[in-house]
């Protein structure tokens, strides 16, 4: 019960990583933000998320949050919680990330 806080990077750019690796890690919420010292955005989704390597600005997947951006995972109700082992993160730059907290009922 509580709150817990975490950090992630991407050491490689394009090459997705999960919040949390190796351990089921449940979570009735989570906020994740990128870090003010990113020198371009990160993307957070499922498995599928990638950064955006195309010119236009329209190849990416997930939810792109640049330095210092925020995305909100809401509560899940009832008995049914959020692993954050199945949340990835990518990122335009090397060693770009997020930090994120995350609450468990």
């Amino acid at each position: 019960m509580g709150m817990h806080t975490g950090k992630k990077s991407v050491t490689t750019a394009g090459t997705r990583v999960a919040l949390t690796s190796g351990v089921r890690t449940p979570a009735s919420w989570c906020t994740i933000q990128a870090l003010d010292g990113n020198t371009g955005p990160v993307y957070v989704g499922d498995v599928t998320v990638a950064r955006d390597a195309s010119a236009d600005g329209k190849s990416y997947t997930g939810h792109k949050l640049v330095p210092g951006d925020f995305v909100n995972l809401r509560e899940i109700g009832g008995t049914t919680y959020l692993d954050l082992q199945n949340v990835y993160i990518d990122a335009d730059n090397n060693s770009d990330g997020c930090c994120f907290n995350y609450g468990v009922r």
